[in-house]
């Protein structure tokens, strides 16, 4: 048997989906609620699945993985035996080291650019590429200014893409029930 840690974070975007009339304005709030519980070691880059580099250049064509990411997806290995001799590190050291090398990307997308626009965006989105820090109040949110070009809905998508340390299950022994 083996057990593995979860951590469900939650995704919404309050606001959407409001109808406003040309010229209007509207505030939404995306907020990302969850990794702000996640484990200091968890936030190391590690060797996350290849779909995300794919997804995430599929919507940033430019991406490319913080350094820590990119060493970790080539050499695991050596950084298993980094992570064996920095034991003897401060632990504020120790913490410092992994802050810098995980992240979770978090983009912003609108459906209708004839519609409505996003103050800040560029190419029609918002782009977040969020560390521990991010994180250090629980939650991520970010007050999000809309004008509407013309009347019609507000239709805003969120894309949460994870570039963190796999998490180990623990295994266990069972015994089989006898008869």
């Amino acid at each position: 048997m083996v057990a593995l840690p979860v951590l469900v974070a939650e995704f919404f975007i309050r606001n959407n989906y409001r109808e406003l009339t040309a010229g209007q304005t509207l505030i939404m709030f995306p907020t990302l609620d969850g990794p702000g519980h996640m484990p200091d070691p968890a936030w190391r880059p590690g060797n996350f699945p290849g779909t995300n580099l794919a997804q995430a250049r599929q919507f940033v064509p430019e991406f490319q993985l913080p350094e820590g990411n990119r060493e970790a997806q080539e050499n695991h290995e050596e950084e298993a035996k980094r992570d064996a001799n920095e034991k003897g590190e401060p632990k504020q050291i120790r913490e410092t080291k992994h802050k810098r090398g995980g992240e979770i990307l978090l983009i912003l997308k609108y459906v209708t650019p004839e519609q409505i626009s996003l103050r800040s965006s560029r190419n029609e989105m918002l782009v977040f590429r969020l560390s521990a820090e991010a994180f250090r109040r629980s939650e991520f949110k970010y007050d999000l200014m809309v004008e509407a070009k013309k009347a019609g809905k507000v239709e805003v998508k969120g894309y949460v893409i994870p570039f963190l340390a796999p998490i180990a299950g623990q295994e266990f022994s069972v015994k089989a029930a006898t008869r």
